[in-house]
């Protein structure tokens, strides 16, 4: 079977650790640098969302619109892989079977030959399912069901147990109907009673019927997601959002978080009547801003994007030579963008988002001094100060 052939189907059956194994080894076998940072890349992004929905930071839709992100991204990557690309044995074979010796005769371990068996076999009667294992998935989904009705404001471990005993009853009661329904996602096939399993865990209907009326005041925690705009291309050497602070405004003061490596900002015990309430937020730290001014506290997190904020695109400085004075006319060229100081010896270069950065490196140039290399900082707010030697 042609590899991108194969890769595909491993993404359509969910097979998703074998799949970045054999992009690994192909990447590998090109020699191709860019294509292995990228897989790296889908990987990372594959285990950063599995943990966040494990720990509860990302909702199940959130980690499905992600998961459908990262399927687009790796098919491109196949697209792009050429032809005469092959898979290794180990990641395109599955696990062989041990080899079963033949029946030996007496006669130095040589094969006796079994003769072909063509007389016909009773078929294997199909044992229909035992009531009993219907029955008791029965009485299992109607007292999770009560259970659920009945304790008033369940924590996240008690509603993901019932959540998982509500989808197994289900499943027990419809042994016995085998065959009658079957379902396809994108990273789950499924029939008969494994099939109402999936089906009840992830449409959980316990949620319909728990009692939360009592729970509007119990304290809760909130996640807040920052990501970058999407359709704003910045350079890969821009700073990260690092150490930045996130507040939010709640009881009539700003609650604090420090923003983590992953652009999470966590929220913890914040009072009950705030749930599903739109409040004030604000980022403080460089480089970037907030797209919004609010969020809503609904669900256990949300996302907000968030924009550059420009700060590293001016460069200004002034060239002087020996004796203090300005130099009109040298040629000041940063990350390839070119530009002439005026008569006072004072220039201003523009840089564009894609090639911004925290640190540039200025060079000065005119005959008949000499070159000259030094460093901006356009964060600082000061300018650069260049000297021109004869």
């Amino acid at each position: 079977m042609p590899t991108k052939t194969t890769l595909r189907e491993w993404i359509a059956n969910g097979e998703w650790k074998r799949l970045f194994k054999a992009l690994q080894a192909i990447a590998e076998q090109l020699n191709d640098t860019d294509f292995l940072n990228s897989v790296f890349h889908q990987t990372g992004r594959f285990s950063s969302i599995q943990k966040n929905l494990n720990d509860g930071i990302i909702d199940q839709p959130y980690y499905n619109m992600e998961l459908a992100k990262i399927r687009l991204a790796v098919l491109n990557l196949i697209d792009n892989i050429p032809d005469h690309a092959t898979l290794s044995t180990d990641s395109a074979s599955p696990p062989a079977n041990p080899p079963v010796s033949p029946p030996t005769s007496g006669n130095g371990g040589v094969p006796s030959p079994t003769p072909p068996d063509d007389s016909p076999k009773p078929a294997t009667p199909v044992k229909p399912p035992s009531n009993a294992i219907w029955i008791t998935g029965l009485v299992v989904l109607v007292g999770v069901t009560l259970l659920a009705a009945l304790i008033p404001c369940p924590g996240d471990f008690l509603s993901g147990t019932t959540q998982v005993l509500m989808a197994i009853g289900a499943a027990m009661a419809a042994t016995a109907l085998p065959g009658l329904l079957n379902i396809e996602l994108p990273t789950v096939k499924a029939g008969s009673a494994l099939a109402v399993l999936v089906l009840v865990y992830l449409f959980n209907p316990a949620k319909l019927v728990e009692n939360n009326s009592a729970c509007n005041n119990e304290p809760f925690d909130f996640t807040i997601n920052l990501q970058p705009d999407q359709a704003v291309r910045v350079s890969n050497q821009y700073p990260k959002l690092k150490n930045a602070i996130l507040q939010i405004w709640i009881g009539n003061d700003w609650r604090t978080d420090t923003v983590d490596a992953n652009n999470l900002a966590r929220y913890y015990s914040l009072p009950g009547d705030y749930k599903d309430q739109k409040v004030a937020v604000k980022l403080v730290g460089n480089y970037w801003y907030l797209k919004e001014d609010s969020v809503q506290l609904s669900g256990k997190s949300q996302v907000l994007t968030i924009l550059p904020n420009g700060t590293l695109g001016t460069v200004t400085g002034r060239v002087i030579d020996a004796k203090a004075n300005p130099v009109k006319d040298v040629k000041i060229e940063i990350v390839g963008i070119i530009t002439y100081t005026n008569e006072n010896g004072i220039f201003t270069l523009q840089v564009p988002l894609d090639k911004q950065r925290s640190n540039y490196e200025v060079y000065a140039t005119k005959a008949p001094f000499i070159s000259s290399k030094s460093n901006a900082a356009p964060s600082t707010g000061q300018d650069v100060k260049i000297l021109l030697l004869k």
